[in-house]
């Protein structure tokens, strides 16, 4: 089965314990189900024309935090301590070179009125146990 950017939350179970955290490409996120809400406002949404400019037909759709990997690995440590033998360290973690940008979903907001996101631990932990699911049984449990 393919992870997509899934494949980026499993680097955090995969390996031995204490190596170095892995590469954090973007500290963004948004639940599966909460695209898949916005899609569905999106279809409730009148037709454009065909000759419309494209960026009239998308949405920037994100939680409204950041998912650092320092934070993650702390979690799982709490929250699924059978996994401490697969996560990074969290010592000596190099401070992030500056500022993050912001991520605006003004125009998601105003349009398919979406206002309220799952949070980043309750994504990272359905998506851990949905990978851990895959690695022990082949398939996903279905979550809702």
């Amino acid at each position: 089965a393919s992870l997509s950017s899934n494949i980026q939350i499993k680097q955090l179970i995969a390996g031995e314990a204490g190596r170095p955290l892995p590469p954090l490409l973007a500290p963004f996120y948004c639940n599966v189900y909460d695209v898949a809400h916005a899609h569905v406002l999106a279809l409730k949404l009148p037709k454009l024309p065909a000759d419309s400019d494209v960026r009239d037909k998308r949405f920037i759709v994100a939680g409204p935090d950041v998912l650092l990997w320092e934070d993650a690995v702390k979690v799982l440590m709490e929250a699924r301590p059978a996994l401490r033998d697969r996560l990074p360290s969290v010592e000596n973690v190099p401070p992030l070179p500056g500022p993050l940008c912001k991520v605006d979903t003004t125009r998601a907001q105003e349009l398919l009125g979406t206002k309220e996101y799952k949070g980043w631990k309750e994504t990272l932990l359905e998506t851990v146990d949905a990978i851990t699911d895959l690695e022990n049984t082949g398939t996903m449990k279905p979550r809702y």
